[in-house]
């Protein structure tokens, strides 16, 4: 058998246009109701990390939306000090879907911040150990009355560690999963 490869014509647009990949709502037929999304955020810009005009929209049905909210902090200069994941019923956030398993203040799974990959010194990743911030970690599960969202961090990378840094993500990626709850 004879395998021919085929290279890509460069012609006209630049190289960093014909690699741009997009990544669909992968939806499962034989599930009714599952979406997956495949999120992905670099952010090298310098100056003012206030990201919260950036808000990312994924459309997973016409009355279902997920919203991905940068969070900004006065101490970061790069990257976005922490990440929100909202399920809504419209595209600009008007009718938010509240979760049943998480508190009403504090902590949630649902807020993503770069202190959580970070070990409790602020000088490395967290791990298993005595420098270990117990914190919720790559998986997590929010639950809503009629959906279970699922967050798997797959990769992560964070500037702003050492000592009085506030840590931040330079590039974060995840795979978000919504299935209707049992």
């Amino acid at each position: 058998m004879v395998v021919a490869v085929l290279a890509p014509v460069v012609a006209g647009p630049s190289l960093q246009q014909i690699d741009r990949r997009v990544f669909p709502i992968v939806t499962d037929a034989k599930a009714p109701g599952v979406y997956s999304v495949f999120v992905r955020f670099s952010d090298d810009l310098e100056g003012s990390a206030d990201r919260t005009s950036r808000v990312t929209v994924y459309a997973l049905t016409d009355s279902l939306y997920l919203r991905v909210i940068p969070q900004s902090h006065t101490k970061v200069v790069h990257g976005a000090f922490a990440y929100f994941f909202q399920l809504s019923k419209d595209a600009a956030g008007h009718v938010p879907i509240s979760a049943t398993d998480q508190p009403a203040h504090g902590l949630s799974a649902d807020l993503l911040r770069a202190a959580d990959f970070r070990n409790s010194d602020n000088t490395g990743p967290n791990a298993v150990g005595p420098k270990n911030v117990n914190a919720a970690g790559e998986l997590r599960t929010i639950r809503y009355r009629s959906q279970t969202m699922e967050i798997r961090v797959l990769s992560l990378e964070i500037v702003g560690l050492g000592p009085a840094q506030t840590p931040a993500f330079s590039e974060f990626s995840c795979l978000v999963t919504v299935r209707p709850r049992p």
